[in-house]
């Protein structure tokens, strides 16, 4: 919130103050901040009295923070403080009915129940005060679509307030009967009583999926953007940029062979004709097994098979220029080489259904094994990596199923929407950087975690390996669910572990020292380690609030979560 000129008579009454000295160097001044812009500071004091003071401690100040200042210095009549290190008095942390008021007043809202509900989660959930927020979540609680004032906040600060599609994402997650990996290992399950011709459709589509994600496009990517770079300088492009276009191909590859809708079907068809005309009939088995095929991608052989790589052509450059055509005959030959590089990667023959079962019911473990961060005991997926493949697997079911008359078809359909739904809901948050619940494997079993990416205040860039924090839940086969707090302070470690009993600390206990060992081994001190028992679970609504109050000092922010 910016200081605006209607608070200038406020800012001349200060001013007036001080030439009569009733603020001096050396006085602690307790208050709560009305408006902040640039270090500049507007605070309702204890007494009621608003004052305007320029801060020269480092940090960033939002509406609602209660604040210790001490005033160190007046010129040309404004002061200026810094931050007092002594801690605020708890009657002003508290949410009383008083100081709820203040900060609706201050914000020009109303100064009710349901204003001053909202305003309380919107502290509990430790995220910066706005009042467009308030608003919208006041709307959604108003029009009855969200009961929970906690989930009407996280819709608002999210710009979810209009996408009625996530208000049962929201409430599954929150209510724990919304786990992605068990919804997708269900989903999965099902395709197997599908008709056969759609299972081998969908193993083909992840086979060809897996082969597309496992491309290094670098070399292509790098000569396409050479080719719309009037430098040349594609190697010192930003990294984003590379990874947008590399994307770009990837998913246009994926899409472009799925939609020439060849794979599998055409040899099915052959099969159930040589069937007709030995006078058989029924489901294709024994030795007329029903069988894909992958020769649609055969881009170099005939006319017919250049389907595909037309179709991909068309998604890349919708709008052939004339002129332009040796470029684009350039980028031609280098998605033709691309093609290629997919089709030697899939089976040299078609798959039978056995085989298609067998594709599709181990796709999770392959992800996990493909793309991973490996620890002596556990690998999980690359938030990226999995978001990619999950995003191309669902696509490619509801391709399939746009075209199948099996009677399951309507049931999986609506696990798909779902699944899709929510997938679209975790990259649409942004009061964290990122959010996920992915599957991992904790020795050798396959479970789920919950990772939280979180925003960083004043930081930009890359979160710094030797100072950093990350919060991590896991669901275990025998010791239930687990969190941790680390703490990385140059390259000193702080971790606090989180079990559901008491008899669990012993064990967790004697990992210190296998711990510290590896740890200084990378160059890290394990300097603290503690444990203590899992009360209310961590969540998107709290966990901003829980991770600052078990760890941190209320200044301070954790920067990632697992």
């Amino acid at each position: 919130m910016r200081i605006n000129e209607a608070l200038s008579q406020q800012i001349l009454q200060l001013v007036a103050q001080i030439n009569k000295g009733e603020i001096s160097v050396g006085d602690i001044l307790t208050g709560r901040v009305i408006a902040a812009d640039n270090g500049l500071l507007l605070l309702r004091l204890t007494d009621g009295s608003i004052i305007s003071a320029r801060t020269v401690t480092d940090g960033q100040y939002s509406l609602g923070d209660i604040l210790n200042l001490e005033v160190i210095e007046e010129k040309d009549g404004l002061i200026l403080v810094r931050q007092d290190k002594n801690i605020i008095p708890g009657e002003m942390q508290k949410d009383t009915k008083e100081n709820l008021s203040l900060i609706l007043k201050s914000l020009g809202l109303p100064i009710d129940s349901k204003h001053s509900d909202i305003l309380k989660a919107i502290r509990e959930s430790d995220i910066e005060v706005r009042a467009d927020a308030i608003k919208d979540a006041y709307k959604l609680i108003s029009d009855k679509q969200v009961k929970d004032p906690g989930q009407a906040v996280f819709l608002a600060y999210n710009n979810m307030s209009h996408k009625q599609e996530y208000f049962p994402i929201l409430r599954g997650i929150l209510g724990k009967t919304l786990i992605f990996h068990e919804e997708w290992m269900s989903t999965i399950g099902n395709i197997d009583i599908l008709d056969e011709e759609t299972i081998i459709k969908i193993a083909e589509g992840f086979l060809v999926n897996d082969a597309i994600m496992d491309l290094d496009t670098t070399d292509s990517v790098n000569q396409i953007i050479k080719l719309y770079s009037d430098q040349g300088n594609a190697g010192t492009l930003d990294a984003s940029i590379r990874s947008v276009v590399d994307n770009f191909i990837k998913n246009t590859l994926l899409e472009s062979i799925i939609k020439t809708d060849r794979a599998g079907i055409q040899s099915v068809k052959y099969v159930q004709n040589q069937q007709a005309a030995l006078g058989t009939s029924g489901n294709v088995s024994g030795s007329m097994e029903t069988k894909g095929d992958f020769s649609f991608l055969d881009v170099e052989t005939s006319f017919e098979d250049e389907i595909a790589f037309d179709a991909i052509m068309k998604q890349l450059l919708p709008k052939p220029v004339t002129e332009d055509k040796a470029r684009q005959d350039e980028i031609s030959g280098i998605i033709k080489n691309l093609l290629l590089k997919v089709k030697e990667k899939l089976p040299g023959t078609g798959l039978t259904i056995e085989m298609a079962r067998r594709i599709i019911n181990g796709s999770m473990s392959k992800l996990i094994k493909r793309d991973t961060v490996k620890s002596s005991e556990a690998n999980l997926p690359k938030i990226d990596k999995w978001v990619r493949d999950t995003e191309g697997k669902l696509y490619i079911i509801k391709n399939a199923l746009n075209k199948s008359t099996s009677p399951e078809r309507e049931r999986i359909e609506a696990s798909v929407r779902e699944l899709d739904t929510a997938l679209k809901f975790f990259q649409d948050i942004i009061s964290y950087e990122a959010y996920a619940q992915i599957p991992l494997v904790l020795k050798e079993h396959l479970t789920h975690g919950e990772i939280y990416i979180m925003k960083r205040r004043n930081k930009k860039g890359k979160l710094n390996p030797d100072d950093f924090s990350v919060f991590l839940s896991l669901t275990t086969v025998n010791l239930g669910t687990l969190g941790a707090f680390i703490n990385v302070r140059n390259k000193n470690v702080m971790l606090r572990i989180m079990a559901e009993d008491e008899r669990y600390f012993g064990l967790m206990q004697e990992e210190y020292k296998t711990l510290y060992d590896t740890l200084k081994e990378k160059g890290y001190n394990l300097y603290e380690i503690k444990c203590s028992l899992r009360e209310e679970g961590i969540n998107l609504i709290n966990a901003n609030k829980k991770a600052s109050d078990l760890v941190y000092p209320q200044s301070k922010k954790i920067d990632m979560r697992i």
